[in-house]
């Protein structure tokens, strides 16, 4: 090999090497801005999460007191048709 043939190969190394150092740099800061950006995007989907789990919760509390009105309602009906019938037991029509 000659001297200018591998004063070339040097070259070549040092761009090669130059390139990987530049990608390695490039990719840090885009990993770090993937990461920051996946960072809010998991709080997002916390806080989102946290809200579902407390419209759920409010959803099931609603559907238990309506159901449970229901049923009061039910049992009030009752004891007024039953005091009503005992007050009427013996009265003419």
């Amino acid at each position: 090999m000659t001297e200018d043939q591998t004063r070339l190969i040097v070259d070549r190394l040092d761009d090669l090497h130059r390139c990987l150092d530049e990608h390695i740099r490039e990719s840090t800061q885009w990993r770090q801005a993937t990461a920051a950006r996946l960072d809010v995007m998991q709080a997002e989907l916390t806080k989102n999460t946290e809200i579902t789990d407390q419209v759920r919760a409010t959803a099931v509390t609603a559907r238990i007191v309506r159901k449970g009105m229901g049923w009061l309602s039910a049992m009030v009906v009752s004891v007024a048709s039953i005091w009503w019938a005992v007050k009427n037991w013996g009265a003419q029509p």
